[in-house]
């Protein structure tokens, strides 16, 4: 039996349809079963398990979670600062490039 190109096309489309619903309820079924059994629980627990944690935490400890977090952002600034300087000067280049090749046609 021979095939042709549009009866080759018609099989490769109907194939395509029918792995695309598998594919969708593998999908779907995987998803539901990771928040039932994973992601809920997990939810369920987190709540007490952080609202414990932060009870527990004196004034001394709760400054130094904040101070770490200005320590962080502030070394973040600095690397975001030279990051932007870097862009600002590409920006520069890629412009004066640009009005070159317009001049130039």
């Amino acid at each position: 039996r021979r095939i042709s190109g549009n009866t080759y096309e018609q099989v490769r489309l109907m194939a395509a349809r029918l792995f695309a619903g598998i594919r969708f309820f593998f999908v779907k079924f995987i998803r539901n079963k990771f928040n039932a059994f994973f992601l809920d629980p997990v939810f369920q627990n987190l709540n007490a398990s952080v609202t414990s944690h932060f009870r527990k935490l004196s004034d001394q400890q709760f400054e130094e979670l904040f101070t770490l977090g200005a320590k962080g952002m502030t070394k973040r600034l600095a690397v975001l600062e030279k990051q932007l300087h870097r862009c600002e000067t590409e920006k520069n280049r890629f412009e004066q490039l640009f009005n070159k090749l317009q001049t130039d046609f």
